[in-house]
């Protein structure tokens, strides 16, 4: 939880996003109730690598929800999330220039996987590095 928001604000939604989770209320009202602090956005149409670029925590919820339900509250960074998932998309055939988009996310994604994968290597490599006592 981030500490710049008050406990009383945090667990207010925390509550409203067990309360919505559990099938009641509407998600357009209650970012209403919340205030300027609040924002209600479509994300539109997301594949793994956009939910990859939300973080690990919302990446978890979107992909345990079934169509219609509320996900509880979700915190990535300073961001909280009340995700909501509306429809799943068909199955179709793509266009080519989809086709090729598909193929560029997928590269996209594979490459941040392998550069995160090399960073966690350093980062172990140079914790079992041992000063020289000498030095």
């Amino acid at each position: 939880r981030d500490p710049a928001l008050g406990r009383d604000y945090f667990e207010r939604l925390r509550l409203l996003g067990e309360e919505l989770a559990g099938g009641s209320g509407d998600l357009s009202e209650v970012v209403e109730d919340l205030g300027p602090s609040a924002e209600l956005v479509d994300f539109g149409w997301l594949g793994a690598d956009q939910l990859w670029g939300l973080g690990r925590n919302v990446e978890h919820a979107a992909l345990s929800l079934r169509v219609g339900q509320i996900s509880e509250l979700v915190q990535e960074g300073p961001k909280l999330y009340l995700l909501e998932l509306v429809a799943l998309r068909t199955k179709r055939d793509l266009s080519d220039e989809e086709s090729r988009e598909t193929g560029r996310a997928a590269l996209l994604a594979a490459s941040r996987r392998r550069a995160g994968k090399d960073l966690r290597l350093q980062i172990l490599a140079k914790r079992q590095v041992v000063e020289d006592p000498g030095s």
